[in-house]
Parts: structure tokens; C-alpha cells; sequence
């Protein structure tokens, strides 16, 4: 029996049904977590008829209404009193082993400050791997799935999928904890990249899987043109100056113009085909350049300032 104390921390925001069956997997586990911290986007979002069908887990609620999930997944991580924080999304469900698979896997890797488990995506008959052994670039280019018998590539990091991964509070703390510029994309990969700058290690484990049902929220819905594109664009913008430094910096903004210039392919096909309307077209182009303007606008605002002015002749 592992000696480390483990939180599953689940984000939720009004989808009580798919936060039902969440808590009825993690009720399953083989081996329960200490405490099981319900972090609530709204007041709604966690009814009391299912804290009383609940009442047997160790639940206590947190309360975080930003639409944010990094400042969700701090508020989270700070309320723990345990050493391990396992995050699980509230429209997934975890595997029964899920809990014990993470506690032995933190014990054999005693430098690993991350683990990331294995995601199936439900919406696809029978389910498809969303997510194994996958790695970012400092350009934000990712890789969802690696396979098992080959390397991964050469200057990426081990990456995390955000419905499924585990961190030692200490340490993650220690970073700083999440950064809240990523309200929904990117915020789990830059964490691991600053584990990765850091020092710190990334385990992957592949055997503690989920099911991912992809519940439209907030920032996604089930239309893929129905994004939230500021967000998105503002996101991959900021990991890419935080991260790419000399020819990566230059292979990032080439990243990012593709990006845009496939969206904007992909709308001019959905207006020409009569999907949506141009008017909405040029809307969704416009919020993506928005959130590259955000993001650099507030690189510029957050780089650090030399408080040393330069002494004149009637200083000295």
C-alpha cells in the first residue's frame, strides 16, 4: 500500500449528469483517494442531490467561478492537504485501477513531478486512443499519440492530456502552479514544459485510462467552427513566446501563420458552401487575431523591468 496521500480534483461547471458518472468511477476505484475536491464553476454545478448519492466519497467543494480552468486547477491544487493532486475532467471516467495505477506509478518514479495517463474518446465507435504518450514542442505543436514501440521526437517534451494527469503538489506549487493566462488551450502543456525547464520529469503512464466524452462547455462545443478562437489563438501565441527561444522562435510564428491560414480556409469553404454566413466568417478570423494581439501585447506588459535607471552627472 502506497504511503502517499492522493486528491482527485475534478473541475465542473453545470453538467451534474456527466459529474454523476465521474463520481461513480471514482467510487469504484480499488484504492480510494483521501479526499475528493469538487472545484464548482457556478452554484449549480454541484446539487445536493448528488453530494447526498455521494455522501460515502470524501467530498468537499471548492468554489472557483472564472471561466478559467488553470484558475480552477489552482484553486484545486491549493485547497488540497494531500501530496498528490490527480486531476480528472467531469465529463470522463476513470478506469477502475485509475487511483492505484498513479499512487505506484509516483512511487516508482520518486523525481517524476508529473504523470500523465492514457485518454479513449467515447464519441467514437468503439472508442478511438485520444491520447498516449504524447509531447509538445516549444512551438505549441503537439502530438496526441505516440506509439508505444517508438521514440518520441527529438526537442519535444512529454505532454499531459488535462482530463487525465497527476502532479506532486510540493513541487507544482513550488512553479508557481498553473498559469492563469491560459483560460482553456494550452494550460496543461505549459505546465509540463515548465516542469521540463525546470528540471523536473514527466512519466507517462499509459495503463490509468479514461473515457473522454468531450461534453460541450464554456470554450468548445460540437460544432469544431463553434470555438472559442480568441482563447485558442491567445493561448498558443503566449506558449510560443514563453517557450521558443533562437530558431524556434522563428519556427513558431510560421506555426501560427499556418494555423491561421488554415482556418481561414476552412471558413471561406464553410461560407462558399453555405454553412455559416460571411458575416460570422470574418468574425471567427477576426477573434483569432485578437488573441495573437492579446498575447503579445501582454508578453510586453509582463517582461521584466530594470528598476536601475542609468545615473546622470548630477546624481553622482
Amino acid at each position: 500500500m502506497s504511503e502517499l496521500t492522493v486528491s482527485v480534483i475534478i473541475c465542473t461547471r453545470d453538467r451534474p449528469r456527466d459529474l454523476a458518472r465521474c463520481l461513480e468511477s471514482i467510487a469504484a476505484q480499488s484504492v480510494q483517494p483521501d479526499e475528493v475536491l469538487i472545484v464548482t464553476g457556478s452554484d449549480e454545478s454541484f446539487p445536493t442531490q448528488l453530494a447526498n448519492d455521494f455522501a460515502d466519497l470524501p467530498i468537499a467543494v471548492v468554489e472557483c467561478f472564472e471561466h478559467n480552468i488553470s484558475s480552477s486547477r489552482n484553486a484545486g491544487l491549493n485547497s488540497s492537504k494531500c501530496e498528490i493532486a490527480l486531476f480528472i475532467d467531469d465529463d470522463a471516467i476513470a478506469c477502475a485501477d485509475w487511483v492505484r495505477l498513479y499512487l505506484v506509478e509516483f512511487e516508482s518514479h520518486p523525481k517524476a513531478w508529473a504523470i500523465g495517463g492514457k485518454v479513449f474518446d467515447i464519441r467514437d465507435s468503439p472508442p478511438s486512443v485520444e491520447f498516449a504518450r504524447g509531447v509538445v514542442f516549444a512551438t505549441g505543436v503537439q502530438i496526441p499519440v505516440i506509439d508505444e514501440f517508438s521514440s518520441p521526437p527529438k526537442s519535444s517534451c512529454a505532454n499531459v492530456k488535462g482530463c487525465n494527469f497527476a502532479v506532486r503538489k510540493r513541487e507544482i506549487q513550488e512553479l508557481g502552479g498553473f498559469d492563469e493566462f491560459f483560460a482553456f488551450a494550452y494550460d496543461e502543456s505549459d505546465l509540463m514544459m515548465r516542469i521540463h525547464e525546470a528540471g523536473g520529469m514527466v512519466v507517462h503512464l499509459n495503463g490509468a485510462a479514461v473515457e473522454h466524452a468531450h461534453t460541450p462547455g464554456h470554450y468548445r462545443t460540437s460544432d469544431p467552427l463553434d470555438h472559442d478562437w480568441r482563447v485558442q489563438y491567445a493561448s498558443h501565441t503566449m506558449f510560443a513566446i514563453k517557450h521558443a527561444n533562437g530558431f524556434e522562435r522563428l519556427k513558431s510564428k510560421l506555426v501560427i501563420a499556418r494555423r491561421f491560414f488554415k482556418l481561414l480556409m476552412m471558413l471561406t469553404w464553410c461560407t462558399l458552401s453555405g454553412q455559416i454566413r460571411l458575416k460570422t466568417s470574418c468574425k471567427r478570423a477576426r477573434e483569432a487575431l485578437h488573441g495573437i494581439e492579446e498575447a503579445l501585447l501582454m508578453s510586453q506588459l509582463t517582461q521584466p523591468i530594470n528598476d536601475e535607471a542609468p545615473s546622470s552627472d548630477s546624481d553622482r
